[in-house]
């Protein structure tokens, strides 16, 4: 009797956690956006004012750049913000070479994904989502549409964030 009361009250505890931990991530959803709208990196220095190293670099950092986006901290961070910073750059400096080179490393990409052992069935779609959006953002500019308001559409719409993701990863 007592080792099942035993194994009830942990099998509770486990649930109280995982409960815990659900309303942490719904909380962080609900509150911390994927990509911050920009910010300046005077905000870096009061964050990290007591880390002298960390200031050093800010400091260094702020020589080239004046603003930076925090990304929500959830496994795909750093994906995210390649992404976002390829498909920025690409659309702000409306590079018709740059994006081209860039086009046809993606197109060649068919054959990495199957050299990493992937069935392209299981890519295909994640491709044509990258490879159209990344389309879309280069003609942003073109078609009147403001290439940061694309942008962050796009990457507050988080099926499409996670096909963009799951296509680099596959990578």
């Amino acid at each position: 009797m007592k080792e099942e009361e035993t194994k009830e009250t942990k099998k509770s505890q486990n649930d109280l956690i995982l409960d815990y931990e659900n309303n942490i991530r719904k909380e962080i959803e609900q509150t911390t956006p994927l990509i911050s709208e920009e910010l300046p990196i005077s905000k870096l220095t009061e964050e990290y004012r007591t880390n002298t190293e960390y200031l050093q670099s800010i400091e260094n950092i702020s020589k080239k750049y004046k603003t930076y986006r925090k990304v929500r901290r959830d496994g795909n961070c750093f994906y995210r913000s390649f992404i976002y910073r390829l498909f920025e750059h690409i659309c702000l400096k409306n590079d018709r070479d740059l994006f081209d080179k860039i086009k046809e490393k993606i197109i060649s990409s068919k054959t990495l994904t199957e050299k990493n052992g992937y069935e392209w069935a299981v890519v295909q779609d994640f491709y044509e989502m990258f490879l159209k959006e990344f389309t879309e953002c280069f003609n942003s500019l073109s078609s009147g549409i403001i290439p940061r308001d694309y942008l962050d559409k796009l990457f507050s719409d988080k099926e499409k964030g996670n096909y963009l993701i799951y296509f680099i990863r596959f990578c």
